[in-house]
């Protein structure tokens, strides 16, 4: 299990070899920060982007972010505002290059387990291969009443008996270093990450009161 932070903040883009330009602002609208793995949520100019990177030769570097061509390799300094993070690095957008620097705040303190290890229960739970495609915030509420926050992991199924192209997995705490995996398919009428968070909640009352 690996220890990880949940944060936001702000961040820049400054065009290279236009110095007396003013910076571009955006926000960081959600970051994952572990000892393996870095995922940024980022919105710039109305557009969304999804990078995970993993360290590499003293950088963070990873794929362009889903749907782009945007690339990130970036540096990590802790001890940012607040006791987050400072990142900064290189940002490669079509034929532009720019300094990217975003300042991160923590917002949660939470420990989950990897995507590795969900991946792992995924494969276990339905036995078929399994491969990481995005991670979602869900808050699903009953009249302004929290029912289940959280993140849930989609994963892109090979071959399932029931024609399943995804799964939606998270884990809980159940007692002391104990956890509890999910695994829910996308199959009808789960067609979502709050839709797989519904039908385990329905499954859960079911069991309690069978």
């Amino acid at each position: 299990m690996v220890d990880r932070e949940k944060l936001s903040g702000s961040c820049t883009w400054l065009l290279q070899g236009d110095p007396s330009g003013a910076p571009e602002r955006g926000d960081v609208t959600r970051a994952i920060v572990s000892d393996n793995e870095i995922s940024l949520d980022i919105e710039r100019h109305g557009d969304r982007y999804r990078f995970v990177l993993k360290p590499k030769a003293g950088q963070w570097v990873g794929p362009p972010a889903r749907g782009t061509g945007a690339r990130l390799a970036l540096t990590r300094v802790d001890g940012g505002s607040d006791g987050g993070y400072v990142l900064s690095g290189p940002w490669k957008e079509d034929d532009s290059d720019y300094t990217f620097e975003a300042d991160l705040v923590p917002t949660e303190s939470h420990d989950e387990v990897s995507i590795e290890e969900l991946q792992k229960a995924v494969e276990h739970l339905h036995g078929v291969p399994a491969s990481f495609v995005e991670a979602v915030e869900v808050d699903e509420r009953f009249n302004g009443e929290i029912v289940w926050q959280g993140t849930v992991h989609v994963f892109a199924l090979a071959g399932h008996p029931s024609g399943a192209k995804l799964a939606y997995a998270w884990s809980h705490r159940t007692e002391g270093t104990r956890r509890k995996f999910k695994a829910v398919l996308g199959v009808p009428p789960v067609d979502s990450a709050v839709m797989a968070v519904r039908a385990s909640i329905l499954a859960d009352e079911k069991k309690k009161t069978s």
